[in-house]
């Protein structure tokens, strides 16, 4: 299966759980459930600025075909190492959209068990079937060596 199936898939499968904690919340909440959204939007723009915003394969073709063109409009980060600050961000900006939903979710049990299980395989796909693709040797999730 090509790569670019795979990055559409496991992005879709991570807004698929993101769409069944919105469902969640938005049930129990409107309130809670607009925050909610507020906080994977936030999510989804600290993803890009701190690590898309800052790929050297932006310009050419990134193997993440849909995030790769959504972090062209962050603003353009110069190309290089990526800082402990920058994986810092992509780590909590994740965690803030998984945990948030959580006491959501749990109400019913299926439910919980339908986002982690989205989630999961979302992550899974990326890590083993785009990641080895990606052309930014830079990305620590990224298994090729830098050049010299």
């Amino acid at each position: 299966m090509d790569y670019r199936v795979h990055g559409v898939a496991g992005v879709g499968l991570f807004f698929a759980a993101v769409g069944v904690g919105l469902a969640a919340v938005g049930v129990q909440s409107l309130l809670w459930g607009a925050v909610y959204l507020g906080v994977v939007l936030a999510g989804v723009w600290g993803i890009l600025t701190s690590f898309c915003a800052k790929c050297p394969c932006q310009a050419k073709r990134c193997s993440h075909i849909i995030l790769g063109p959504m972090a062209r409009l962050a603003p353009r980060r110069r190309p290089g190492p990526y800082t402990r600050g920058d994986v810092g961000g992509l780590i909590v900006s994740f965690l803030v959209i998984l945990i948030f939903p959580q006491p959501w979710l749990w109400d019913k049990l299926w439910v919980g068990l339908v986002f982690w299980s989205a989630a999961l395989a979302a992550a899974g796909d990326i890590l083993v079937a785009v990641c080895p693709r990606c052309l930014n040797v830079r990305c620590p999730l990224n298994r090729r060596p830098a050049a010299g």
